[in-house]
């Protein structure tokens, strides 16, 4: 967005109505008609258009208190609310940040069956990029983003209410921030972090979003939050403004959240949910702050010691990436108490003493001068997939140095499918995506295609 847009801009986007509806259980009917209710009040015009609707697809288990990613009747409810207003084509793709596995398998196969009757379900993060280009941006001048979300007519967004370790808390930028590959994805995913995403707003802003907020997550999130009732659904065609007003009711103000202070400052959201266009009135006011996600690794495991960097420490990178790691080990107790080392950060002191090499992680490319005394595990950010899998190596996690582990790794099997395959201990091919026999069969053979 140039200044001459951005001058034009605010007063129509800052006067766009944020909607609030009570919604205490996970109702696809019941969701549909809100959502088509608030498409409606907003004059979404969707006759004849192809609609994307792209939804928070982190790894969660089954139940009501879901808090990771958006539930499955969310999704049904969306795509059967633009279809019924007139969208020529209805997409649905889902996403996950780093190291959550995105499992289809989280639908049923009678909630498939009803996606599928009005909606094509898309991987969008494996499909073809066009580069967007930006007039000012706050990092670099283009981004390789999916055609399909550039190219959409219609974008609606459907972000999870939750705490984010990187962010603070997550939104619809950081929604369509997960839709790049991982090369593209993980650059500038450290301190930058917030920056990049106001300019990936720049490039394609969606043209409404709806929160499922009906469970919320706080506490370890993105990828470890717990469970908080919060039974709404927030809604508007100005996404930032949404973001802005969802923060608020967990508890945060703008500036919690860098990327949109950022925003706020060049006026195109407002500073708060009481400077907003609220339907109905006083449904957002200040709520009782939401547990942090929290992205100290010094004190998370008392077995684990760290020596860390006095500079590039980073909470949106490395430093963020290990926490998220730790507690979903730690959470499991997966971990056996044995003592371990992690090197993170620049610059680091070469430690006094190093027990044991193969119980040392020494994390991204910012510590590489001390890559000889330990376990390397490079990038800058390393794959948040590859520092967990070195952990369950480290500690012998459910058999992660197995054979069959050894064989999905070197088949190309993508890492965050290894490790959701040792957290829960399937390798028989039960769970779709999982490591089985026949997947590390297939995952070889698409491989050597591919050569």
């Amino acid at each position: 967005m140039n200044r001459e847009e951005t001058e034009k801009a605010p007063q129509g986007l800052l006067t766009r109505p944020v909607r609030v509806a009570k919604q205490e259980v996970y109702d696809a009917d019941e969701i549909s008609v809100k959502i088509a209710g608030f498409l409606e009040a907003d004059g979404a015009k969707l006759k004849g258009v192809r609609a994307l609707a792209l939804f928070c697809d982190d790894a969660a288990g089954a139940g009501e208190m879901d808090a990771k990613g958006v539930r499955p009747e969310v999704v049904i409810a969306a795509a059967e609310a633009l279809a019924a207003l007139g969208a020529e084509k209805v997409t649905v793709a889902g996403v996950a940040h780093p190291g959550c596995a995105s499992r289809a398998s989280r639908f049923t196969p009678e909630q498939s069956a009803r996606l599928r009757a009005t909606a094509e379900i898309a991987d969008i993060r494996s499909m073809s990029r066009s580069r967007a280009k930006l007039d000012n941006p706050l990092t670099q001048m283009e981004f390789r983003l999916p055609k399909l979300l550039l190219n959409s007519d219609y974008l609606l967004s459907l972000p999870k209410a939750k705490t984010s370790a990187m962010t603070t808390v997550c939104s619809t930028m950081d929604l369509t921030h997960q839709t790049m590959r991982d090369p593209d994805r993980l650059a500038l995913h450290d301190f930058r972090l917030h920056q990049k995403l106001v300019d990936i707003h720049g490039c394609r802003s969606p043209d409404y979003a709806i929160y499922d907020a009906i469970v919320a997550g706080e506490g370890q999130g993105p990828m470890n939050p717990s469970p908080r009732k919060l039974g709404l659904l927030v809604a508007g065609s100005n996404p930032a403004n949404v973001d802005v007003a969802m923060a608020n009711l967990m508890g945060y103000g703008i500036h919690d959240v860098a990327h949109l202070k950022f925003l706020a400052d060049r006026g195109e959201c407002s500073s708060s949910a009481a400077t907003m266009d609220v339907r109905p009135e006083g449904a957002i006011c200040r709520s009782e702050r939401f547990r942090d996600a929290e992205w100290d690794i010094e004190g998370a495991c008392p077995w684990i010691s760290v020596t860390g960097g006095a500079e590039k420490y980073c909470p949106g990178g490395c430093v963020g990436f290990i926490r998220q790691a730790m507690d979903a080990l730690v959470g499991a107790s997966a971990l056996n108490g044995t003592p371990a080392h992690i090197i993170v950060g620049r610059p680091v002191e070469r430690p006094d003493r190093v027990v044991d090499k193969e119980r040392t992680l020494v994390v991204g490319d910012c510590s590489q001068g001390l890559a000889d005394i330990g376990v390397f595990i490079p990038g800058c950010p390393p794959d948040i997939s590859a520092i967990e899998f070195e952990m369950m190596k480290m500690f012998g996690t459910r058999g992660a140095g197995g054979l069959r582990t050894r064989m999905a790794v070197k088949a190309g099997m993508p890492l965050e499918t290894i490790v959701e395959a040792l957290r829960q201990g399937v390798f028989d091919g039960s769970v779709p995506g999982c490591v089985s026999a026949s997947e590390i069969a297939m995952t070889a053979v698409r491989r050597v295609l591919d050569q």
